[in-house]
């Protein structure tokens, strides 16, 4: 069954976030509709300062962002 998200009031955000290994989000990044290449840089440079060279992992799926040069 296809529900008019409009009528729902649905509104689309995106997020992207980091956590620890306990499970604390040590890096956010929200924004409204989508998120941008030099969105997802600053959350990328929000991880690095918090996990400084300790060994992280990080699990993109295929979102077009994800393969810029730059990222």
């Amino acid at each position: 069954m296809l529900v008019d998200k409009k009528k729902l009031g649905f509104k689309a955000i995106a997020v992207v976030a980091g956590i620890d290994i306990r499970g604390k989000v040590v890096a956010i990044t929200m924004r409204e509709k989508s998120i941008c290449t030099p969105d997802f840089m600053k959350f990328l440079n929000e991880l690095r300062k918090h996990f400084k060279r300790k060994k992280t992992y990080i699990f993109l799926d295929n979102l077009s962002f994800h393969h810029s040069h730059v990222v």
